[in-house]
């Protein structure tokens, strides 16, 4: 397997940002993002089920028990939430279904978070040797084998959403960022959208969030559009205050909910705006307290109001009409982007993994288990799904833990024998996930 010798976040540094493509081996045909079909090498996909049938390409297709579910956009759904109580993810003897390792090209790498709907796992990879090629693809979520491929060129990053039959995702190239929607039944490409990159290798821009009114992306230009979703026209642009980048925004209600930061006299704080989803105009702003960074996490609306994390505290926003509900200053820093559902909230630092309650900030428990990952990779933090936290670690040989929503307690943890990058996706009784130039695929008892 290839090696990652570069972070993510210096990979985010050198501006690239797009959409992903599957990865399995095996000389397949598959279908282009412009239609076409061409002759590439796929992934080559292990599994750890004792039983399953024997492929064309001499390789064991596992039989996995787990039912799968939908887990269409990062965090879960358009509000960001990071969690799914109705999910039977597996609270405990977690193992691999199946493994799909990407051979395509020179150092290849997954370099976005899984999307899954409809028995497919859509994802982005890159070659990071030059940051070229990506590629949006689908693989089975069953069994790992590869669907379609659609090249979309440049660098795919961040993450998918699958929604209406389309995968809608970003690139970034030498000079411009792409937002694209591709079939999601054969990766034939149905629109592209140029947005301007500014700055030479530092053109960054937020997952889609796509709604049946809106596709919502920020860019590095300090500007978050809002284009049509069936054909990508325009329907309004928004402008950063003092012109800096977003972060991928949630929608709830028809209120866009997005991070971008503010002009101090110490650098910048973080700034959450709410604006209407129907023409763009903001409706309210909260400035957060500063710190590194100065943006803020991803929000994670639930229940009306939006939690956003910085370096060191959790601030819980009315969504209505961004007033202050309680913020709290945290034990440690780095804290992630926040897991919300009913009346916990849920962050994890460089230290500690918290359970917070939703009516008024105060912390019920604390873990020593951390889900952090780095100053330098995504702060895209843990998953909920019914009484588990799901996530990986760096700490004890860097696994991936399971953590009781309850009191922080360890439930499992597993090594899946490399390093876990992206975001966990519980999508039913099965949990994906990706490292480096592998997607995995596990289930346990629920």
């Amino acid at each position: 397997m290839s090696q990652l010798e570069q972070s993510r976040r210096e990979v985010l540094a050198l501006g690239v940002t797009a959409t992903g493509s599957a990865i399995l081996s095996g000389c397949l045909g598959n279908v282009g993002g412009d239609g076409t079909t061409a002759e590439t090498n796929g992934p080559t996909s292990t599994g750890a089920a004792t039983t399953g049938t024997e492929g064309e390409t001499g390789t064991t297709t596992p039989t996995p028990t787990a039912a799968v579910g939908t887990w269409p956009t990062l965090r879960g759904n358009v509000a960001r939430a990071g969690a799914d109580p109705d999910a039977a993810g597996p609270a405990e003897n977690l193992t691999k279904d199946w493994q799909s390792e990407v051979e395509t090209g020179y150092r290849p790498r997954v370099t976005t978070s899984l999307a899954v709907a409809d028995g497919s796992v859509y994802f982005g990879w890159t070659n990071t040797e030059n940051y070229t090629g990506g590629t949006v693809a689908s693989v089975s979520a069953a069994d790992g084998s590869v669907e379609w491929e659609a090249k979309v060129g440049g660098f795919v990053s961040d993450s998918l959403t699958v929604r209406d039959g389309r995968v809608y995702g970003t690139a970034e190239l030498d000079d411009e960022v792409k937002v694209v929607a591709i079939s999601a039944a054969d990766g034939t490409k149905q629109w592209e959208r140029s947005l301007p990159a500014p700055y030479v290798q530092g053109a960054i821009a937020t997952a889609p969030t796509v709604t049946s009114d809106g596709v919502y992306v920020g860019n590095i230009d300090g500007v978050l559009y809002g284009f049509a979703p069936e054909d990508g026209s325009d329907r309004w642009r928004y402008e950063s205050p003092d012109g800096h980048s977003f972060v991928t925004p949630a929608v709830v209600d028809g209120t866009v909910v997005a991070g971008t930061a503010l002009d101090s006299g110490f650098g910048a704080d973080p700034l959450v705006v709410g604006l209407s989803g129907a023409d763009g105009s903001e409706l309210w702003r909260y400035e957060a307290n500063g710190g590194y960074p100065d943006h803020p996490s991803v929000p994670a609306v639930s229940n009306g109001v939006a939690y956003v994390s910085g370096p060191e505290s959790v601030h819980a926003v009315s969504v209505s009409d961004g007033s202050e509900q309680w913020s709290t200053e945290l034990p440690g820093g780095g804290y992630d982007a926040p897991a919300a559902s009913g009346d916990a909230v849920y962050v994890s630092g460089e230290e500690k993994t918290l359970g917070l309650s939703a009516a008024d900030g105060s912390v019920q428990w604390q873990s020593e288990m951390s889900f952090w990952r780095e100053a330098n990779h995504a702060r895209k933090g843990p998953i909920l799904a019914r009484e588990t936290l799901y996530g990986p670690t760096f700490a004890d040989g860097r696994k991936v833990l399971g953590l009781s929503a309850a009191d922080g307690s360890k439930q499992w943890e597993f090594d899946p024998g490399d390093e876990v990058f992206e975001e966990f996706v519980v999508a039913g009784e099965a949990v994906f996930t990706a490292s480096d130039n592998d997607v995995y695929s596990f289930s346990g008892t629920p």
